[in-house]
Order: C-alpha cells, then structure tokens, then sequence
C-alpha cells in the first residue's frame, strides 16, 4: 500500500486469508491499509476474519476464527 498498488495489496490480503495467516486481523488494522476500508473485497476480508474495523473502540476480534 506504500506505492498505492490496491489490486496487489488486496491480492495479498486474500492470500493471507486463504492460508489462515495468524497475524492477518492485525494487519487489517494497520494504517497502510486504510485506503482499502471501502473496498468490497477488503470488507468482505474483515467479515471473514470476524474482527471489527471501529476506530473508537480497542480492537475487538474473534481470536483468530475464520470462516471458510
């Protein structure tokens, strides 16, 4: 997201979910990845994860429960 590259950083995102990458609901919080939070692909990566993109609240995820 650095260089601005949606598409690549989407397809990244996916893969992460894909391999039930255990840092991926983290990583969806990072600030490099704002840009995406209206993205559909990148909502329907946060629905899967199961965790909550609030920015008044602290984090809030259900431990690592991906839904295939």
């Amino acid at each position: 997201m650095l260089i601005n590259e949606k598409q690549e950083a989407l397809e990244y995102l996916e893969i992460a979910s894909k391999y039930h990458y255990e840092e991926l609901p983290m990583m969806l919080f990072r600030p490099d990845f704002k840009t995406l939070h209206n993205e559909p692909r990148f909502k329907e990566l946060v629905k899967k994860t199961g965790i909550v993109l609030n920015r008044d609240l602290p984090i809030k995820q259900n431990v690592y429960n991906f839904k295939d």
